[in-house]
């Protein structure tokens, strides 16, 4: 049994609550929770913080940070998620012990260029496995619809993560991660690289919605991995589009 309730306390200001009560006798479950929703001229920021106590776990806290900002010039989208170990929530895609935290941006230097970010980084209390990813690009628009883009690529990964990645298709995956035994000294390894990056993406001629491109990448820190590619996006409409790609690795 549960509820939900919003108040609308501004124009742009929205607060809401959750509550949810499981007596299901193999893991009963207390879920409360709280959001506020900000909307500004191009700003919009959402945030939640719920706690959950179950036979299971016992309780603990989860927290979403989420804002989405969009005018001439910037798209902006920076985001955060965190769940304590003993948090439970059976309908929500993070396990317990997760947290992730993003950053998505582009800002329109002149007609012609654009400068975009991306970073990822995820990290896991209970296995102990941290991943974090960044991107950093310049992309100018050429004629005839031509585009080139170039940048640098980071990524790093500790052996955790590794030992502790989800299974493969049509294997059993625990609900509970178990935190990984490593060998002696090796819990704080980092595997990694960092990689120059170009693409260069032209219209299909006579096929309207088609693009094909070629990239390549090259490590930059002696690691010495090289990664041609290409590939091919087909617009069927303008929500859905089909991509393949062929890489040399």
């Amino acid at each position: 049994e549960g509820g939900d309730a919003t108040l609308q306390v501004t124009r742009g200001l929205a607060v809401g609550g959750t509550a949810i009560h499981d007596a299901d006798p193999g893991n009963e479950l207390t879920l409360e929770g709280i959001n506020l929703t900000e909307k500004l001229a191009q700003t919009t920021a959402i945030a939640e913080a719920a706690r959950s106590e179950s036979d299971l776990l016992g309780a603990g806290y989860g927290e979403r940070l989420d804002i989405n900002h969009q005018d001439t010039r910037l798209q902006l989208h920076l985001w955060g998620t965190h769940t304590d170990e003993d948090f439970f929530n059976s309908n929500s895609l993070q396990y317990n012990g997760e947290s992730q935290y993003g950053l998505k941006g582009a800002y329109k230097l002149d007609d012609k260029d654009r400068l975009v970010a991306e970073g990822l980084r995820t990290t896991d209390s209970t296995t102990g496995a941290a991943q974090t990813g960044a991107e950093v690009k310049l992309e100018r628009a050429l004629p005839h619809n031509v585009k080139v883009e170039a940048g640098v690529r980071h990524s790093e990964a500790n052996a955790e993560s590794v030992l502790s990645a989800p299974a493969l298709p049509g294997t059993l995956v625990p609900v509970t991660p178990v935190a990984p035994t490593l060998p002696p000294g090796s819990n704080d390894a980092e595997a990694g690289y960092t990689s120059v990056l170009a693409k260069v993406t032209v219209p299909v001629p006579e096929v309207k919605g088609a693009e094909a491109y070629g990239l390549a990448e090259k490590a930059v820190d002696g690691s010495g991995g090289e990664e041609d590619g290409v590939g091919a996006t087909y617009a069927l409409n303008p929500t859905t589009r089909l991509y393949a790609q062929h890489d040399f690795i």
